[in-house]
């Protein structure tokens, strides 16, 4: 290795030490929640003593907080967090929709919820979860990069520096550990010119005393910000740059200062040597954490799962019931009380009388100073005791106040009977662990703020880019379009330039889009109740919203009453476009005829309006004229009220039949013109307006 290489090592064995040395109390109670969780529930010396060969108890795990744990994270799925992106200042609103977009498609296709939900279940097991952000190519033989959202499986692999981070998702962690154990075989396979020997670091839940063993060597990933100072400057057309030289003509340096450039660098370690590394295009540590209750105590930080104080209570639990059935056990075997010679004669059966079911016990009459002794007797077992019932339901109300969550949570009959009162329980419920999955809010903002930071380093050329709607509707844009040569696939010719401007995360905590939708179907369908006219306006509405195919939605949207939907371009089948083109174009040629005739006509009339009988003759010819124009304006307005909106919009993308629709108005507009002129055009009504600008 190189003396920067080296150093670069040696930095990064220290910088471990003190994220282990930080978080090292933190580890411990997670990993002690997560044993918990898994059954390892009673303490090493109690169960030692229950479990001594010949002396053995009951030991058992009556397991009450795995539902807990369960109806939290549960909560948190129904309730899928949306992340929006919008513009800051004076921003491009058609941008941020794109970039939005693209987040929310890179959020779909990583399977993004699946880090999302293991980050936020390990935090409210175990009080942290994470999950991580990085960059790789599109495949194997592309140029192209794209940004993927992976989980972390195991939070005990991730090491961060806890007493430098004063923000709630770590985004101002100056460097970050992800430890990993790869067989050994691979290793060498793809490196095998790297020595494979040990190093020392290790933490508590991380497997392992080092970083090598026979069957597994350690690698780590570190993240590390690596930040250098340098002057900006305001020039007085408003702009900012690191570079004075060039400045346009006329503009001048308003002012200065010192600014700190940050990137940040990532390195793959394994025993002293450094085997790969990369910047990452993006501003911070892109490792994000979901933590549970956080406290500082004395200067240190602590956090604390859903089950933190809730596990003494199920130890007591655990106890409890294994006393209840270790007498309930030994109930059957009581001991028998005999007369001394009583059973000498059938002690092979007596000896077994307490194993098997044994329908007659035969015992030998025996008599004490002439009085005959009574058949051999069973002591009386020993009750259930009502106290360990009685303590048994308060541990249960002590583990439901420590979880906050009741029986009405978890779907069970509790004191509740009205409606009302269940909900106002489960929301309760709710309520006492909404903080995990608004840490996980805040994490997933700050995942968003990394993907948008990253996008424009990624995406700097024009390029082809898919985008995800709120309903999951997919689209394809074209960005950066002003780097293509002229060529803009985009229909209004956007240019959506996400190399440039800032951009906002904005959450959206609420149900998803398919739980929306079938709260909406089951509205619709109670409104439609008692209302058929309703029903049956609505049919397509609730074909689509129960996820029906598409050919049923469009019989049903044929089905409507003419002017509630607007007609869909595939609606019109293309024999009578062609017709329609053809009157058009005979249409056309009629309008072009009567405006040549109305010009030369009205010209004439205006030549011989000097004397009072031209004027009158001119006046009759004009109401004449005028009337013919009106049956004609009257015949074509129908056909273009009755066909010229549908064709429009149905054949916008079809250029010879826009150019006749485009001239017709036009001719329209000139007649209109020419009667305005000679003051006989009758004053257009609202719906002749509303046409005449569409």
């Amino acid at each position: 290795m190189t003396p920067e290489e080296d150093k670069i090592v040696v930095e990064a064995l220290d910088r471990f030490r003190k994220c282990e040395e930080s978080s090292a109390e933190i580890r411990s109670a997670m990993l002690d929640d997560l044993k918990f969780l898994s059954g390892d529930q009673w303490d090493e010396g109690i169960k030692r003593e229950r479990t001594l060969p010949g002396m053995e108890r009951p030991c058992l795990v009556v397991d009450r907080l795995n539902p807990v744990i369960n109806q939290i994270v549960n909560d948190g799925r129904q309730n899928r967090q949306q992340m929006k992106v919008r513009p800051a200042g004076g921003e491009d609103e058609p941008t941020a929709k794109i970039i939005d977009g693209m987040v929310r498609y890179i959020q779909n296709q990583s399977d993004s919820q699946s880090a999302f939900d293991t980050a936020l279940e390990y935090a409210v097991r175990c009080s942290m979860g994470y999950f991580q952000i990085r960059n790789d190519w599109e495949d194997e033989n592309s140029f192209d990069q794209k940004i993927v959202i992976d989980r972390i499986e195991n939070p005990l692999t991730v090491y961060f520096p806890v007493h430098l981070c004063k923000a709630s998702d770590y985004s101002d962690a100056p460097y970050c550990f992800i430890t990993d154990d790869v067989p050994t075989e691979d290793f060498k396979a793809e490196y095998p010119d790297v020595d494979v020997s040990s190093w020392e670091a290790t933490g508590i839940g991380d497997t392992g005393n080092t970083w090598t063993t026979e069957d597994t060597v350690r690698v780590a990933e570190y993240f590390v910000k690596e930040e250098k100072t340098k002057t900006i400057y305001l020039l007085s057309n408003g702009d900012v740059t690191d570079n004075k030289g060039n400045l346009p003509e006329g503009v001048t340096v308003v002012k200065s200062r010192e600014s700190i450039e940050t990137k940040v660098m990532w390195y793959k370690l394994c025993s002293g040597a450094i085997l790969d590394k990369k910047e990452i295009p993006c501003k911070w540590i892109p490792v994000i954490p979901v933590t549970g209750v956080e406290m500082n105590i004395g200067g240190k930080k602590k956090y604390f799962s859903a089950i933190r104080f809730a596990k003494d209570s199920q130890k007591m639990m655990n106890y409890l019931k294994s006393c209840q059935a270790e007498r309930i056990a030994l109930a059957p075997l009581s001991p028998w009380i005999a007369a001394e010679g009583q059973i000498e004669d059938y002690n092979d059966i007596w000896a077994v009388a307490n194993k098997r079911n044994i329908g007659v016990l035969p015992y030998k009459p025996q008599s004490i100073s002439g009085v005959l002794v009574g058949a051999p007797q069973r002591v009386q077992a020993p009750d259930v005791s009502v106290g360990i019932v009685e303590t048994i339901k308060e541990t249960v109300d002590d583990i439901k106040a420590a979880t906050g969550i009741y029986d009405a949570s978890l779907g069970a009959r509790s004191n509740e009977t009205s409606g009302k009162a269940i909900i106002a329980r489960q929301k309760e419920g709710d309520t006492a662990n909404y903080h995990f999955v608004d840490n996980l809010s805040r994490s997933m903002r700050h995942c968003t703020r990394i993907i948008v930071d990253m996008v424009p380093k990624i995406y700097v050329t024009a390029k082809i880019v898919r985008t995800l709607g709120n309903d999951f509707t997919e689209a394809v844009a074209m960005v950066n379009a002003q780097y293509n040569n002229g060529e803009n696939i985009n229909p209004n010719g956007e240019l959506y330039d996400i190399t440039a401007g800032k951009y906002d995360v904005v959450t959206d905590t609420g149900p998803s889009y398919q739980t929306q939708r079938q709260e909406t179907s089951e509205l619709l369908v109670s409104l439609c109740q008692g209302n058929p006219q309703l029903a049956a306006n609505t049919a397509d509405l609730q074909a689509k919203l129960a996820g029906a195919p598409q050919d049923i939605i469009d019989r049903f949207r044929k089905m409507l009453p003419p002017g509630l939907v607007e007609q869909n371009k595939k609606d019109i089948p293309a024999q009578q476009v062609q017709v329609m083109e053809e009157q058009y174009k005979s249409m056309i040629q009629t309008l072009n005829q009567l405006v040549e005739k109305m010009g030369s006509e009205i010209e004439r009339l205006e030549f011989e309006a000097k004397n009072k009988t031209a004027q009158i003759e001119a006046d009759i010819l004009k109401t004449q004229m005028n009337n013919e124009t009106q049956i004609e304006k009257t015949l074509l307005t129908n056909s273009h009220a009755v066909g010229m909106d549908a064709s429009k919009r149905a054949y916008e993308n079809n250029t010879a039949t826009a150019e006749l629709i485009n001239t017709l108005s036009a001719r329209l507009e000139q007649i209109e013109t020419m009667l305005q002129k000679t003051g006989t055009a009758p004053a257009r009504n609202a719906a002749e307006e509303t046409r005449g600008t569409q």
